[in-house]
């Protein structure tokens, strides 16, 4: 399946922009500012510690989501019951920061317990994801108050 790569991060400003991420090489004697390359063309210079990649999935209300978005997620997963030595399906609902590992590829850690919990797991995204905002611009959701469901 093929999936669009596309960034965005906010720029010196604090406005956020989107496009085309690439590192630059340069001698150790340059400095150079980080950019992003917009869908216009032009390089627009940004914090990169606002950087994200778009995880190609949208919520269900057609959001992209990106890397550091908070999200409410609704999936189902196999569980074990103890007493009847079974497993049978169960499902959750969780609220957690989208983040991203070469290993694991994207997941989302929740807020309150820090588990993890992997994109690839949810089978309808457009019904079960929901974007509520990002750890830049809503840092208040990573304080535990507005964390219930």
């Amino acid at each position: 399946m093929d999936r669009e790569i596309e960034f965005r991060a906010k720029d010196l400003k604090g406005n956020w922009v989107f496009g085309f991420y690439s590192p630059r090489i340069w001698f150790p004697s340059f400095e150079q500012t980080p950019s992003i390359k917009t869908i216009k063309g032009s390089d627009v210079e940004i914090n990169i510690n606002t950087l994200g990649q778009y995880t190609g999935l949208k919520d269900k209300n057609g959001t992209k989501v990106f890397e550091s978005d908070i999200i409410r997620m609704h999936y189902f997963f196999e569980n074990y019951d103890p007493s009847s030595l079974g497993a049978f399906e169960d499902e959750a609902e969780i609220i957690g920061v989208v983040k991203y590992d070469l290993i694991d590829g994207f997941y989302v850690e929740t807020v309150d317990d820090h588990s993890r919990c992997y994109l690839q797991w949810i089978e309808e995204p457009t019904e079960e994801l929901e974007v509520l905002g990002n750890i830049y611009d809503n840092p208040e959701w990573l304080e535990g108050e507005n964390n219930e469901i």
